[in-house]
């Protein structure tokens, strides 16, 4: 497995494909870092990674990421951000969705068996004030080096 080609592979998969997101990065920056009207912006950030090994079958990694996404109303008290909270994660869910026949989804890459959103999206909207955050957690099977 060559990391680097997986992780920046998926890095372009959220810029081509999620919409509405003004700024990308791959090192997370405190509170988006960005100013509101900057925002929305996305953050992958590598979490762990952990070989499967079963006998006399080549190892398997299995990556775990979060997309960390900060969304900002700019001080109006009028604009609802759950509003492009919902479209962004609709956009993240698509990206996932399994093949209808494989019902698998590899995000285009040839050494990835599947990716898929792991666990619980955690939506924090208010508690910062003008800011809201999202994380999504994103687990990928990616083959092993022969």
């Amino acid at each position: 497995m060559k990391r680097e080609i997986v992780y920046e592979a998926v890095f372009q998969v959220a810029k081509n494909n999620v919409s509405g997101i003004k700024n990308y990065s791959r090192r997370l920056r405190l509170e988006g870092g960005y100013p509101s009207v900057e925002m929305p912006a996305l953050f992958q950030v590598q979490k762990s990674e952990r070989s499967v090994q079963k006998q006399k079958l080549p190892v398997v990694w299995e990556i775990s990421l979060d997309w960390v996404i900060y969304f900002s109303s700019g001080g109006n008290n009028e604009y609802v951000i759950s509003t492009d909270i919902n479209n962004i994660i609709d956009d993240v869910e698509e990206l996932f969705t399994p093949d209808k026949i494989s019902g698998l989804q590899n995000l285009g890459l040839a050494n990835v068996s599947h990716a898929w959103i792991s666990d619980l999206i955690e939506i924090s909207e208010g508690i910062l004030g003008e800011a809201a955050i999202v994380l999504v957690p994103i687990k990928i099977l990616v083959a092993g080096q022969k």
